[in-house]
């Protein structure tokens, strides 16, 4: 069985990093303060027999040593918390920047991919959606979750500058899309469509956004009210339960063949690849 990963420093800090740094960096210098307090606190041997006196120096310093170490790690948790949220900050700032000059000019086929993403995820708040980005490497073809209510969307971002998206990615999104349970897909390039690729989509639940199309998109979407929330942080890779791999017996994720004679199809890969290509089938 997969060992069960335990929180950590990282993830403490992610978690209170939804809460403003006007809050948690106070919280930390208090902890500090009275922490600091107890720590710096002589031991009193209070009085009574020899074997009490001994269990309640012992416990007193215990808890002296506890608050040594809690007096920076609690402030340390709480201003690295405070930092990634000024920076999560700062970052949706950028994207909505770089949003409003891609909805009015060419700069589409210029920016890096992970920004694309990113785009086109903003994209999508100010239509109603809440949309978060997913694992880098391990997204099984799927770039962008939405969500409105209870309704789930997949999104497909291919930043290709002169290849035509073609039926094939079309046809593994529709897959994925009824895998994951969702209600409906979109494939958006900063390029154009092959006529196969339309031809496909046109009597499902999946909707094709080309380079205009997403420029006018983001245009719309500008004088729009916020519709949506866009969460930068990736969501977690997917980790089978249970399941280890052959080879080196960490956990593994769950993914999804991009091309080749398997494409569409779900596997389990292991979750330190490249360092191991570790793969197991799905029943």
């Amino acid at each position: 069985m997969a060992r069960r990963k335990s929180p950590d420093l990282a993830d403490w800090v992610r978690a209170l990093s939804v809460v403003p740094p006007f809050i948690t960096l106070p919280v930390g210098i208090i902890a500090y303060l009275v922490l600091h307090y107890f720590a710096m606190k002589t031991v009193a041997v209070g009085a009574g027999s020899a074997e009490t006196a001994a269990a309640d120096a012992a416990t007193a310093t215990v808890l002296r040593a506890l608050a040594l170490v809690f007096q920076y790690l609690i402030p340390f948790v709480l201003g690295m918390s405070g930092l990634l949220w000024l920076v999560r900050r700062f970052e949706k700032r950028r994207v909505r920047k770089l949003a409003d000059v891609a909805g009015s000019s060419e700069v589409l086929a210029s920016i890096s991919w992970a920004d694309f993403e990113r785009i086109v995820a903003h994209a999508f708040t100010k239509h109603g959606f809440d949309a978060q980005l997913t694992p880098e490497g391990a997204d099984g073809g799927i770039d962008v979750v939405l969500h409105r209510g209870e309704q789930k969307f997949l999104v497909q971002a291919k930043h290709w500058r002169a290849k035509a998206v073609d039926v094939e990615t079309v046809r593994a999104l529709y897959g994925v899309m009824h895998a994951e349970g969702a209600v409906g897909a979109y494939v958006v390039t900063s390029g154009v469509f092959t006529k196969a690729a339309g031809d496909f989509a046109e009597d499902k639940s999946i909707w094709l956004y080309n380079g205009q199309r997403l420029r006018d998109l983001l245009k719309q979407g500008r004088d729009a009210l916020p519709g949506g929330n866009l969460t930068l942080d990736r969501l977690p890779a997917r980790v089978g339960e249970g399941v280890e791999c052959p080879l080196c017996a960490s956990p593994m994720t769950l993914r999804i063949a991009k091309q080749g004679g398997h494409q569409g199809e779900r596997f389990f890969g292991c979750t330190t690849y490249p360092d191991c290509a570790g793969l197991r089938p799905v029943d």
